[in-house]
């Protein structure tokens, strides 16, 4: 994620629609973000996961910490981000080296 940061994008979209699971290291990654972006001036949009990882995020009040969307076609865009070099999407999906058993669902 800091890569894509360093970029400086306008606007960032983090998907979480493929994950099933986050725990406390993720959300804090993600409310870092969104603090850093704000103290930057730029936008972080983060679409929010499925269930049950939806139930942490719900719990937790993250959402309520960052702009967030329930679907990835749904970005509001602003007329300064319609310039698509200054636009950043990083979607993130269970990692597939590890066994299915140990993929968290």
């Amino acid at each position: 994620m800091l890569e894509l940061e360093n970029a400086r994008p306008r606007l960032l979209v983090i998907d979480l629609s493929g994950l099933s699971f986050i725990d406390s290291t993720g959300l804090s990654v993600l409310l870092a973000a969104a603090e850093r972006a704000r103290s930057q001036g730029r936008r972080l949009i983060v679409v929010r996961p499925p269930l049950p990882a939806l139930r942490v995020f719900t719990l937790t009040r993250v959402d309520a910490g960052m702009e967030c969307i329930d679907d990835p076609l749904d970005v509001p865009v602003q007329r300064d981000d319609r310039d698509a070099t200054r636009v950043a999407v990083l979607k993130l999906w269970p990692r597939l080296d590890e066994p299915k058993s140990a993929q968290r669902s």
